[in-house]
């Protein structure tokens, strides 16, 4: 059996992954780093993103897509009346 440290990160989609993960040995002492490369479905259309010592480092190296049109207000919370524009409470 072979034991491969390998994770999918996923963000924006609930469907489609945004990066892998891989747990790998480097340098003379065989240094764990982690190895994250953007997801595709074949390795070369994959982009490396860097290595890193821990996986919170590596998980935090991938970003969400922000450009998607969102619902709302940004952080969530639905806008009181009183942030409207040209709403004026003092009577």
């Amino acid at each position: 059996m072979t034991n491969v440290d390998e994770w999918i990160i996923m963000r924006n989609s609930n469907r489609e992954p945004a990066a892998v993960v891989r747990a790998v040995k480097l340098g003379p002492r065989d240094d764990r780093y982690f190895r994250v490369v953007t997801w595709a479905s074949t390795s070369e259309g994959r982009t490396l993103l860097g290595y890193f010592p821990t996986l919170g480092e590596a998980d935090c190296s991938v970003r969400f897509d922000n450009t998607l049109p969102t619902r709302g207000a940004p952080n969530g919370t639905v806008p009181s009346p009183a942030s409207e524009v040209g709403t004026d409470l003092q009577s």
